[in-house]
């Protein structure tokens, strides 16, 4: 999979203008504050159809403007196809293909992106919430149609929680809402479990590959709605809620559920949130991606997008040249932010383009 060209219109600081990329590596460059981490930005827009920097939409619109796009034309196993998504103040519309769609069961997962930055150090230090969004958004990659159960769940919660704030006097006017929430916390709770699994051994070889001497790095998820010790049905889950339920009247809010997961990380038999040092954690961080990239090419049958936005500034250089070396040997279309030319990061068999960004505006150069 790699994108072809990408045309812009409005989007932050950058120029309205069609670039158009290198199916391998693609350096961007250019002094600070002139539009890198926007174009990368744009390019995630179309895979996971919202900002990884802002939880505004109408923050990634060019000043004084009203309105904003980003479109694609993505090369994958099957074919080719058209992405987009435009947006006006806080409402957005995605297309596929020219047509307009239901944005999240026919547009998530068609480009499929795995990026780095420096605030993915959030992934092992922040809260639970950034780690279980990781693992929904790659675990929705794998099985697309797992998002169905995803906004079912979200749906309904917000749904109880409107009925809890408002004063429940009867508490069977939970039962309606807590047996769509069972439905669908059931199959997300199976999805997660499988999906931890399946990167369990893959993390824990490349992470050896950083930082050998460490310990291994394991991983599980902890549930406030499942038991790890009785089997996982929607009848125990209706009686876990039947158990809180005299809790959640009192509190006004719902106490269990997938949307009080936690992913625990664990290095050398220790969490990793208080015991990694900084370098252990960027290297867990490294190795969580790179094994969902094995995942997605494995079940797929597709190469994703790598999205490298300033990681020269979070990593040492050991680490840096393991992570480059890694991700080059897949051959994946590739895109590299940095103040200075990359080209000493690749092998003379590899030719890579050059984007050069000043004031928003785009210049593409061939390397090699």
């Amino acid at each position: 999979m790699h994108i072809e060209s990408l045309k812009l219109y409005h989007f932050r600081n950058l120029k309205d203008q069609t670039v158009h990329f290198n199916a391998g590596a693609n350096f961007i460059v250019g002094k600070n504050g002139q539009g890198k981490t926007n174009l990368v930005e744009a390019i995630n827009l179309l895979s996971i159809g919202r900002s990884f920097r802002t939880t505004g939409l109408d923050e990634l619109i060019r000043w004084k403007e009203k309105s904003c796009s980003v479109f694609a034309t993505v090369n994958t196993s099957s074919g080719r196809i058209d992405l987009g998504v435009a947006i006006e103040g806080e409402s957005r519309k995605a297309y596929l293909d020219g047509e307009q769609v239901e944005f999240v069961g026919a547009f998530l997962g068609k480009l499929l992106c795995i990026s780095f930055s420096p605030t993915d150090i959030a992934l092992v230090k922040g809260s639970p919430q950034e780690r279980r969004k990781f693992l929904d958004k790659h675990m929705v990659d794998l099985e697309p149609q797992l998002m169905t159960a995803l906004v079912d769940y979200h749906k309904a919660l917000r749904n109880k929680n409107a009925l809890l704030k408002a004063g429940v006097s009867d508490a069977r006017a939970l039962d309606t809402w807590n047996e769509l929430l069972a439905a669908a916390a059931l199959k997300i709770h199976l999805g997660r479990a499988q999906f931890l699994a399946d990167l369990q051994d893959r993390a824990a070889k490349i992470y050896a590959k950083f930082s050998a001497d460490d310990g291994a790095v394991t991983l599980g998820l902890k549930s406030s709605a499942f038991a790890s010790e009785t089997p996982v049905t929607i009848e125990g889950l209706l009686e876990r809620y039947a158990q809180v339920r005299d809790r959640e009247i009192h509190f006004r809010a719902s106490a269990i559920g997938p949307h009080r997961d936690e992913v625990q990380i664990d290095l050398a038999g220790n969490p990793a949130r208080a015991f990694a040092s900084q370098g252990q954690s960027r290297s867990i961080v490294l190795s969580l991606k790179l094994a969902v990239l094995e995942l997605l090419e494995q079940r797929r049958n597709e190469r994703p997008v790598i999205l490298l936005d300033d990681v020269e500034s979070e990593l040492d250089a050991a680490r840096r040249a393991a992570l480059v070396a890694l991700i080059y040997e897949r051959e994946c279309q590739t895109f590299i932010t940095g103040t200075e030319q990359h080209q000493g990061n690749l092998s003379s068999s590899q030719k890579a383009l050059e984007l050069i960004i000043s004031g928003g505006e785009i210049e593409s150069k061939n390397q090699g």
